[in-house]
């Protein structure tokens, strides 16, 4: 029986999103690192990169797995007893201590990077979805809502030197696409 296109599309993005956080991670990207760890065990740390925990840190607890997908942690001076059920599908976090912040780095918050992150896989999915060529437009108004809340001490160049290293076979497209100016 044929493969639905519905189905197809869910691959691709897999294997696309497989694929740029396997670079992000071989070029220190924090979220990439981030996404690529399931192997947690009980007693590890980990920092969250997103949400209303960004920058805590938290320590996982005994095998208390409900799934695959969800995990308890405690944070420090948490009242005894409670705990959070961390997601890999709803937060964002790496292992603690943090890895080395690569040079490439734009010099942003990590919220603001976590943005700029999220806003390409969204290009991704989008361009997966549509089977239409990367939206840069997307990215574009993205980062310049950034710029626009004035959070965004950087230029286009710089950006796209972030975009460049970390995610080299993505943004080769983009730059064909006028992507990656001042």
């Amino acid at each position: 029986m044929p493969e639905s296109t519905d189905a197809r599309k869910r691959q691709v993005i897999e294997q696309e999103v497989a694929a740029f956080t396997e670079c992000g991670a071989l070029h220190g990207c924090p979220f990439c690192i981030g996404r690529m760890q399931y192997d947690l065990k009980q007693g590890e740390k980990i920092a969250f990169l997103s949400g209303i925990n960004v920058g805590r840190i938290a320590t996982i607890r005994a095998d208390t797995k409900s799934d695959q997908d969800e995990f308890q942690v405690i944070f420090p001076n948490s009242p005894k007893g409670s705990y959070y059920l961390c997601s890999h599908n709803r937060d964002e976090f790496v292992r603690y201590p943090l890895p080395s912040v690569p040079d490439w780095l734009c010099p942003l918050s990590i919220e603001d990077l976590n943005y700029l992150e999220n806003s390409i896989l969204r290009v991704i999915f989008n361009s997966i979805q549509t089977g239409a060529s990367p939206d840069v437009r997307l990215l574009a108004k993205s980062v310049a809502s950034l710029a626009w809340n004035g959070r965004l001490p950087v230029t286009g160049a710089m950006v796209f030197e972030t975009l460049v290293i970390a995610h080299a076979p993505f943004v080769g497209r983009w730059r064909r696409l006028g992507f990656g100016g001042d």
